[in-house]
């Protein structure tokens, strides 16, 4: 989705960024947010989900791999 980046980033409001939300593993929380790409989520859980900036200032297979944990891991919590 495309947000205000002042949602994440009180200091950025009026920047427009495309982000995605994942799940996480609540344990590796705090050395997951990294206050450049990674964010406390918009919009959801802010310790069950984070917000990723999508402006290739992350490899796109860490952002794949953030991809792919959360969706496995609500695939497995519908079990």
């Amino acid at each position: 989705m495309n947000i205000d980046k002042g949602h994440l980033v009180k200091e950025e409001k009026g920047t427009y960024v495309d982000v995605i939300n994942v799940r996480i593993d609540e344990s590796k929380r705090e050395t997951i947010i990294n206050n450049q790409s990674i964010y406390p989520s918009y919009h959801m859980n802010k310790q069950k989900w984070v917000s990723i900036i999508l402006d290739d200032s992350l490899d796109d297979e860490v952002v794949m791999a953030y991809i792919d944990y959360s969706r496995n891991f609500m695939i497995n919590k519908k079990k």
